[in-house]
């Protein structure tokens, strides 16, 4: 997989990079356990944000 960029704005430069196996092999898991989690949120119709909770904030 590469990635191909140019700026729009003249001079116009570009670059090309290339993602390696390692990264599209996370990328892929990240995919997976995210398709699974939609899976489960449409059969069980429950959308959950992950913020269910009231979080307290006590400082900054």
């Amino acid at each position: 997989m590469h990635i191909f960029a140019v700026e729009k704005n003249e001079p116009c430069a570009a670059g090309v990079w290339k993602l390696s196996d390692d990264v599209l092999a996370q990328a892929e898991f990240v995919n997976e356990a995210a398709l699974k989690r939609f899976i489960a949120c449409h059969e069980l119709e429950q959308w959950p944000t992950g913020y269910e909770d009231v979080r307290i904030i006590d400082s900054i």
